[in-house]
């Protein structure tokens, strides 16, 4: 039986740090980094080799030298770092806004009215309210007996 045990959590960290269900799940959580072996990978072999890795980081020199003397100053990295945080919160935005409006634009028309947005403040009011006693409070912690998966599947 214990030899079973080991057998049955030996093939389930297999399959859990199978690298390909780590890349989806890190694509998921982390968009960027999925995107990063595509921007990377100059010769599409799936894979960054040293040069490509290396031509990175010649251009995020080029994009922090701001005068282009060839050389880095600690305010051009500052800038650079700036302007870099600056359009990775843009895209960020811009993705949420996009998938807001999908969730709450029901007839389609690219607006949210007020009966729109009041009706997606009402479901999520209720998926918030786990134990479904009309107010949220400690008792609608994400943990628990009160949690949404046991909510959920006590439904039937």
């Amino acid at each position: 039986m214990k030899n079973l045990n080991l057998l049955a959590t030996v093939a389930l960290g297999v399959a859990l740090y199978n690298p390909s269900f780590a890349q989806e799940e890190t694509e998921r959580d982390h968009p960027r980094r999925g995107h990063m072996l595509e921007k990377l990978d100059a010769n599409g072999d799936q894979a960054i080799d040293e040069g490509e890795f290396l031509a990175m980081g010649a251009d995020r020199f080029q994009k922090a030298d701001l005068n282009g003397d060839g050389a880095v100053t600690a305010e051009e990295a500052e800038q650079a770092a700036y302007a870099a945080m600056e359009a990775r919160i843009r895209e960020r935005i811009a993705r949420q806004v996009a998938r807001r409006m999908e969730r709450l634009d029901a007839n389609g028309d690219g607006r949210i009215s007020r009966e729109e947005s009041e009706a997606g403040s009402r479901e999520r009011f209720a998926h918030m309210d786990r134990n479904d006693d009309g107010v949220l409070n400690r008792d609608d912690r994400r943990h628990g007996k009160h949690s949404r998966r046991h909510k959920d599947r006590n439904k039937d």
